[in-house]
């Protein structure tokens, strides 16, 4: 105990004998103890030590004041230090009291020595052990605190997933990287987000890890997003077990690729489409190293390579360039490739066999170095056959060749042609061309010296049509005539023996057309070789055939504008006499004549306005509109107006004030006109008519229907007075009456004459005598036939009349036909005093069928009534109007009583 470092003890006991004696005994047996008497001191103590207890022997019972567990829980909450608990009690509720504490054991007072020195070791070993367990649970906790930390915050998704495949634990990095949260994921097992081309691999893998056959793997696989779209990623997959190595479960780290992935792809993409691009076009593209060898080529280069020399290359062969290249060009190419393996970029064009077995043509050739880092390893070759572009350029300079020649020189068609077709045969020696004008149905030469004068001679004058050869066909077709084989084609059935004859083996014809697609002459070509046209040839053709066309126009447009030209003298000549002819009309006009230009200057009158005006030619030409020395000045602003709005008229005619030399005013009629001369300027030209007797006679007529109507309107007055005293005469008779049907009869007589009296003021006023608006007539004509009635504040009238007109005749018979209607309601269809008394009349017009209807809805006719057996004066009337008019009437017994006629106007 002595070797030991000594253990302090606070001693906590009250009896202070018992005390001295325990702190006695512990210090014999190697402890150093201070003792306390209370649970307080023993708190306080352990506060202000300045060297930590290293146990605590704690008594139970401490008198006044808190016992001893309570003071030992108050110590334990802020120090970690070990209670054994010294105590004269053995009860059982006193035990247990203390085992609610964190305590090391309860020793009984009356132990002994022996047996408390062991509880107190037992203690420290006690207390040592679960410090050592304590320390291994922090150092755990703090691990899986790092763990966590670092797990959460990862810059890569981490998981850790369950044997069976579900998520039971993921970061924000691995939600981030396939869309879903956390408790969504850790819904989902990782077998369903794996990509179903992925997971056969994946499964198979996490199959061996759990077998023992791999520790790890790693995999670039693709997950599902869940937005739907797939995600690459590379899993890093590891398997956690336990000490007896079974399996507990997965840690994967997921490192999101897909962005590499997508690289790669369009890398891909862009590598393929280039090598599309370089092998879909015809023109040759080869590499070669600084041995001379090829290193790789496109597929035009492979296919020519092959049809021409019969060797097929493949990339990696080293094939040396005298494999394939001509004699003659090795050498020359050779220095080329050492140029570019020095760093120059050569360009050039050459007219060889660059291949073995390829004939000559036109070649644009490209040449670059090849670099890797600065170090140039190759040289990569381009090459294209630019023949026909040559043949183009060729064809260019021979059409400007041509218009000179033709525009310039003056020569003739026939030289022009010749020179053309010579030209067309330098850039296709194989072809013999001619050229056939057509007149009159047939084909003449007009540049065939490439062939045979006796095969020329032969088809002079060929009529035209069907199977007569290709150039009559193609002229009478107007369409391109293409024929491969003279002996075997019908189209030269009649003339195949003669093609033969001069080994004329092929014949190509083209129409040329002017722009109304007429038949101007035909381009044919011929070839000793059974053959059809190449591209190249059909270009030249195309071109060939625009230039003829040009020719031919021309020269027709020449003999055009000679007949033009001739023509225009004869009508200059021809314009020359109407012009004469004209001036003599105009000097003749019985009426003035003036001309005025676009500046308003007059610049010409007749003989006639000088008359008329008094002025001479001289004063009357070349003078400004606000001079013109007829115009009286009063009368300027009127003149101007006038004429500005003849002007927005269109030209009407207008009558003016004008003034003669003497200074007297005369009445005229301008009648004016226009015209745009050859310059666009406008000229107006007027005809100025004298009206002076015309206005004294309108003075005249117009005095004698002033006459006149005043007569009418004395013939008016008389009427009116004669029907008035008609009227009266009817009224004072009807007085002196005492039987009541002569006093009706008279009445009705009466009430007839005012509706005749209702018409003839229509008629009066109205500017047409023979026809009259009906809308106009009716409104006031029931408006006063109602007035006569005492009844009439309790009838409504309803008129629904269109507005039509009709002859006076026919008005006349529909008025009394409606006086005689309105009058038979108004006496026996109402009862007085029933406001809902109604009369509706209606007149209508539609596809020239006239309606007027009368309607009541009063007590209605009695069914035994009917016009044609009536008693009563009124309807036989109505009915007798009815048919006068050529109309048709009918009763309806609805509602009261209706009345429809119907008649054509």
């Amino acid at each position: 105990m002595n070797k030991l470092k000594q253990k302090n003890i606070l001693l906590v006991e009250d009896q202070i004998l018992i005390a001295m004696n325990e702190s006695h005994q512990l210090r014999e047996h190697g402890y150093n103890v201070i003792h306390v008497l209370s649970g307080e001191k023993a708190i306080d103590t352990v506060q202000k030590a300045q060297e930590p207890f290293d146990l605590i022997l704690m008594d139970i019972d401490l008198g006044k004041g808190i016992d001893g567990t309570q003071a030992a829980q108050e110590i334990q909450k802020v120090y970690n230090i070990p209670v054994l608990f010294l105590s004269s009690h053995t009860e059982k509720d006193i035990v247990e009291k203390t085992e609610k504490i964190t305590s090391y054991g309860y020793v009984a007072k009356d132990s002994g020595i022996t047996v408390l020195d062991a509880s107190i070791k037992m203690a420290f070993k006690l207390f040592e052990a679960h410090k050592n367990i304590s320390n291994q649970q922090d150092a755990l906790q703090q691990s899986e605190k790092t763990f966590r930390g670092a797990f959460e915050t990862a810059a890569h998704g981490m998981a850790i997933v369950a044997i069976d495949g579900n998520f039971l634990r993921v970061n924000q990095a691995l939600c981030d990287i396939v869309g879903y949260n956390k408790n969504e994921l850790e819904k989902i097992d990782s077998q369903s987000l794996t990509h179903s081309d992925d997971l056969h691999a994946d499964l198979k893998s996490l199959q061996g890890l759990i077998s023992g056959e791999e520790k790890s793997y790693k995999m670039e696989k693709r997950y599902y997003h869940k937005l739907g779209h797939a995600v690459w990623v590379l899993l890093s997959v590891s398997l956690v077990s336990d000490k007896n190595n079974k399996p507990i479960n997965f840690v994967s780290q997921v490192i999101d690729i897909n962005g590499r992935k997508l690289a790669e792809q369009q890398n891909e993409y862009e590598r393929k489409n280039k090598e599309a691009l370089i092998n879909n076009t015809e023109d040759l593209i080869w590499s070669v190293n600084n041995n001379f060898e090829l290193i790789a080529s496109n597929n035009a280069f492979i296919n020519t390579i092959k049809s021409h020399t019969g060797i097929t290359i493949k990339t990696g062969d080293g094939l040396k360039l005298e494999q394939f290249f001509s004699d003659g060009a090795l050498d020359y190419w050779k220095k080329l490739y050492i140029r570019a393996f020095s760093g120059e970029s050569v360009i050039m064009e050459n007219y060889n066999p660059e291949f073995k077995n390829i004939p000559y043509s036109w070649r644009e050739n490209k040449i670059n170095p090849i670099y890797d880092g600065c170090n140039i390893i190759g040289v990569a070759c381009y090459g294209r056959d630019i023949t026909e572009k040559k043949r183009q350029e060729k064809l260019y300079i021979l059409e400007n060749e041509i218009m000179k020649l033709y525009s310039i020189k003056k020569a003739s068609i026939e030289k022009t042609i010749d020179y053309l077709l010579n030209g067309i045969r330098e850039i296709h020696p194989s072809m013999l061309c001619s050229v056939l004008r057509l007149k009159n149905n047939r084909l003449y030469n007009w540049s065939s010296q490439q062939l045979p004068k006796d095969y020329n001679d032969s088809i002079e004058g060929l009529l035209i049509g069907m199977a007569q050869g290709s150039c009559g066909t193609a002229a009478y077709s107007k369409e391109k005539i293409i024929v491969t084989n003279i002996s075997t084609d019908p189209l030269w059935a009649n003339y195949k023996e003669l093609a033969e004859k001069y080994e004329l083996r092929a014949c190509w014809s083209h129409p040329i057309l002017d722009f109304k697609q007429n038949v101007l002459a035909t381009f044919a070509i011929y070839h000793k070789t059974i053959r059809n046209m190449s591209n190249s040839e059909e270009l030249t053709i195309e071109r060939a055939i625009i230039i003829l066309k040009n020719i031919i126009e021309n020269k027709i447009s020449e003999e055009a504008l000679a007949e033009s030209i001739k023509l225009h003298n004869l009508a200059q000549e021809s314009i020359k006499k109407e012009q004469i002819f004209s001036t003599r009309i105009i000097s003749a006009m019985r009426d003035g004549f003036a001309v005025i230009d676009y500046k308003g200057t007059q610049t010409d009158v007749n003989q006639s306005f000088c008359e008329m005006t008094g002025f001479s030619r001289k004063d009357l030409i070349g003078i400004e509109a606000s001079k013109y020395p007829y115009w009286p000045p009063e009368e300027f602003d009127n003149i101007q107006a006038k004429f500005k709005k003849s002007l927005e008229l269109n030209f009407e005619n207008f009558e003016l004030i004008f003034m003669k030399k003497n200074g007297q005013r005369f009445p005229v009629i301008v009648s004016p006109a226009q015209l745009v001369d050859d310059n666009g300027n406008t000229i107006i030209f007027a005809t100025i008519k004298d009206i002076t007797e015309h206005k004294i006679a309108k003075q005249k007529i117009q005095k004698l229907l002033e006459e006149k109507e005043l007569f009418l309107k004395e013939v008016h007055h008389r009427t009116k007075n004669n029907m008035n005293t008609m009227l009266s005469l009817l009224s004072i008779q009807s007085q002196r009456l005492t039987e009541p049907s002569a006093i009706e009869a008279l009445k009705d007589a009466g009430e007839r004459m005012r509706s005749m009296m209702v018409l003839y003021d229509k008629l009066y006023i109205t500017d047409n005598f023979k026809e009259l608006s009906i809308k106009d007539f009716f409104v006031s004509l029931i408006d006063q036939i109602i007035k006569i009635f005492p009844n009439s504040n309790f009838v409504k009238i309803i008129k629904n009349i269109d507005d039509f007109i009709l002859n006076t005749n026919t008005l006349l018979s529909l008025g009394i036909m409606i006086n005689e209607l309105i009058t038979n309601s108004m006496k026996h269809a109402f009862d007085d005093n029933n406001i809902n008394n109604e009369i509706t009349i209606s007149a209508s017009l539609k596809d020239n069928n006239a309606t007027l209807i009368f309607h009541d809805n009063g007590k209605g006719l009695d069914e035994s009534v009917d016009l044609k057996t009536s008693l009563g004066f009124g309807l036989i009337l109505v009915d007798a109007l009815t048919k006068q008019i050529g109309g048709q009437i009918k009763i309806e017994r609805y509602k009261g009583t209706k009345f429809i006629i119907e008649f054509i106007p």
